[in-house]
């Protein structure tokens, strides 16, 4: 048996009696951009009638809002489909069909974020359905999921310095400059994020009372008809003040980044089971949501979903009337790694790999045929059903070269959900 029971659609059971699916990707986290290569893994354990493979690649954004009722919204991202094999029916054995393709180089990153009242969503997975032709047979189909990151554009953080003129009552004080910056640009839930604070009080003649440091999340999730915005502190410094002619230097202040929230949305699709995810989420998700200022989410730029996370630093100073510096700068928070899990084979399981058959034209949205004019006859596929799909990122790009193989068959993608 191979692949995840969660992973091969609600028909599972009875589609188990004819054979088993199953997706292995070279690796399961890519950049926007990135080729993805990977094989489809076939075990039939009777003749199956269709000798058709579809490979689909998805992405979505879906957002859900419960107030005086449920409003949803979904943005695709990306959708692909194409011919992976075509030939006779199956006979009993075991079969691999490698593939590989382009991600768009401008899609947002994976995302997960729920609330009180709100799940935020962003998504990819591929899936290899067999068709079957008499009616009363299920599909037979796979979904694997891969979690895209976006790579932040630098790796030393973004500095910011603000001067600001001090007046108390009226009288001039002098003024102060203010600097932060994060140590590094990108950061892990549950990170260490180290942040240089310094305050040149110098020229000021008022006292710095305290120094606060505040790492807070802006999350906006954009519906047809209105926009739901939520702004959230998780983590919160105070450091000692800055007396008047005097400064701070650069010192490192630490920030204890909180742990990744707990779930995702295929978790809440597998908790709705047979009940419509519209009926689950409006009578029993929300009931014990965790409060999602204890928790970090990734940084996410998409179309109805977005989510930044800024370090706000605020000087408070003694007086009457007075200016309270403050500055704000950027970070990244990237998706949460999942480990890898081993993938258990079937006894016995050794299918014959042979030379990879390219895919002609890509073009987004159609299927692909096999580049061959003609389809194998029923005996070459009984001898071999290895073939491979080439999904490319561009729209009406024509292929190029050979595609891509996995270098090691042993490597299983995780995290397979349906």
């Amino acid at each position: 048996m191979i692949g995840s029971d969660d992973a091969r659609g609600r028909n599972y059971v009875n589609a188990a009696e004819y054979g088993h699916l199953y997706i292995q990707t070279e690796k399961n986290i890519y950049n926007p951009g990135d080729t993805i290569t990977g094989n489809i893994y076939l075990q039939a354990y009777q003749e199956i009638s269709a000798g058709q493979i579809i490979l689909k690649l998805k992405g979505k954004e879906v957002i859900h809002l419960s107030e005086s009722d449920l409003t949803t919204h979904s943005n695709p991202l990306v959708k692909r489909e194409r011919e992976a094999f075509r030939g006779p029916p199956f006979t009993k054995g075991q079969y691999v069909f490698p593939f590989n393709f382009l991600l768009p180089e401008n899609i947002p990153g994976t995302f997960f974020q729920q609330g009180f009242n709100f799940i935020a969503s962003i998504t990819y997975y591929l899936e290899a359905t067999i068709r079957l032709v008499l009616i009363m047979e299920p599909k037979i189909k796979y979904k694997h999921r891969f979690v895209v990151t976006q790579v932040p554009k630098s790796i030393t953080g973004e500095e910011g310095e603000i001067r600001t003129n001090m007046t108390s009552c009226c009288f001039s004080k002098g003024f102060n400059v203010l600097s932060v910056r994060p140590e590094m640009n990108s950061y892990y839930a549950g990170d260490i994020a180290q942040i240089a604070i310094a305050l040149d009080n110098t020229q000021c003649g008022l006292n710095n009372r305290r120094i606060t440091a505040n790492l807070f999340q802006r999350l906006t999730l954009r519906f047809p008809n209105k926009t739901f915005e939520r702004t959230y502190v998780k983590v919160e410094r105070d450091l000692e003040g800055v007396p008047a002619r005097r400064t701070k230097q650069n010192e490192l202040t630490a920030m204890n980044l909180l742990p990744p929230q707990s779930g995702d949305y295929w978790d809440i699709k597998t908790a709705a089971n047979d009940t419509s995810l519209r009926q689950y989420l409006k009578t029993q998700h929300f009931e014990n949501i965790e409060d999602p200022s204890k928790s970090m989410n990734s940084t996410v730029r998409g179309t109805i979903i977005t989510s930044e996370y800024f370090i706000e630093v605020r000087c408070e100073m003694e007086g009457f009337c007075v200016n309270h510096p403050e500055l704000t700068v950027p970070i990244e928070l990237a998706y949460p790694i999942s480990k890898e899990t081993a993938q258990s084979w079937p006894p016995n399981w050794n299918p014959q790999i042979m030379n990879n058959t390219n895919i002609g034209k890509s073009i987004y949205g159609e299927r692909d045929r096999l580049s061959s004019e003609q389809p194998p006859s029923r005996e070459s596929s009984n001898q071999n059903r290895s073939q491979s799909v080439h999904l490319e990122g561009g729209r009406g790009q024509d292929d190029s070269g050979m595609p891509l193989t996995s270098s090691d068959n042993s490597a299983i993608g995780s995290e397979s959900q349906n």
